[in-house]
């Protein structure tokens, strides 16, 4: 028999928002969204994605992000993305040190976090390109 699975946050907000469609999802600064706001604006987004033959979106701005996620952090800084797939919900892509931030302030719950020692290019490549004026 196995364990029963511990529920996030992002179940509880599930759970929260097939109850309670209408209710608060966030409040912030007097804004006041619903669960059912967010994701109408995600399916909005997803139906103009299939007009346009987009498969998946990546948003890095953060107030788009907001927008659709609810997702807002003062890490104007560092790279990241919410990606909108075609249908279901978006993932965010962010630093691992957002991880409280993004589970407070999101309801998204599927996430991808990177640790800030990963580097993508090291600084002999980078100086590698750059003679190769590649960058």
């Amino acid at each position: 028999m196995e364990p029963p699975r511990s529920r996030t946050l992002g179940d509880l907000l599930d759970e929260m928002a097939a109850r309670y469609p209408e209710g608060e999802a966030v409040v912030f600064e007097g804004d006041r969204l619903t669960y059912e706001e967010y994701r109408s604006r995600v399916a909005k987004v997803q139906s103009e994605m299939a007009k346009r033959g987009i498969d998946v979106l990546m948003i890095n701005h953060l107030e788009n992000i907001y927008y659709l996620s609810g997702y807002r952090t003062i890490g104007y800084y560092s790279f990241m993305a919410l990606f909108v797939p075609p249908s279901g919900d978006p993932v965010h892509l962010s630093r691992l040190i957002e991880r409280t931030v993004l589970q407070g302030s999101s309801w998204v719950d599927d996430m991808d976090l990177y640790p800030d020692t990963e580097l993508g290019l090291d600084a002999a490549e980078l100086q590698n390109l750059s003679r190769a004026g590649v960058i």
